[in-house]
């Protein structure tokens, strides 16, 4: 079967860092905005989303890599720094135009799931988060071809 590795091959995916992103950006969305609205609210979807998505990204390319049988996809420095450089080019034509929001907004809305994106320029403090997204991307750089081989991280080999 072809989808044999691919659990293996989207560890970077299925840590408990970028699951618990999503955990909270779900939490947040469907219950803490709505009881306790505020600046804090207000921004932890966002950080959660850029923290999370280029990992997300790399993780479907990677999972369609496996699906064709290509095994060519490998995690490195240039695919984490253009997932994240990708993240960021959606989150600034989101957060600074209405009409991209309402645009994407209207995309998901009738062909994924129902989404409300809110303009805002304040929201994109949240790329601070990209160094935290690439050093945990870093740590499954592989030495090989196959992103099935996890690079050991230093701290483990102490």
């Amino acid at each position: 079967m072809a989808f044999k590795n691919v659990p293996n091959r989207i560890n970077f995916f299925i840590h408990p860092f970028p699951l618990t992103a999503v955990f909270m950006m779900a939490l947040n969305d469907h219950l803490l905005k709505y009881h306790f609205s505020g600046i804090i609210t207000g921004k932890l979807s966002d950080f959660s989303g850029v923290f999370y998505l280029p990992i997300f990204f790399l993780a479907l390319i990677a999972t369609i890599d496996e699906a064709l049988d290509l095994k060519r996809f490998n995690i490195n420095s240039s695919w984490a720094l253009g997932a994240i450089l990708f993240t960021d080019l959606l989150m600034f034509l989101v957060k600074l135009s209405p009409s991209n929001s309402r645009v994407i907004e209207g995309f998901f809305n009738n062909h994924i799931f129902p989404i409300y994106l809110t303009p805002d320029p304040t929201d994109l403090v949240s790329v601070i988060v990209n160094p935290l997204t690439y050093f945990h991307l870093r740590s499954y750089w592989t030495s090989s071809k196959k992103t099935s081989q996890r690079k050991i991280p230093f701290s483990e080999q102490v």
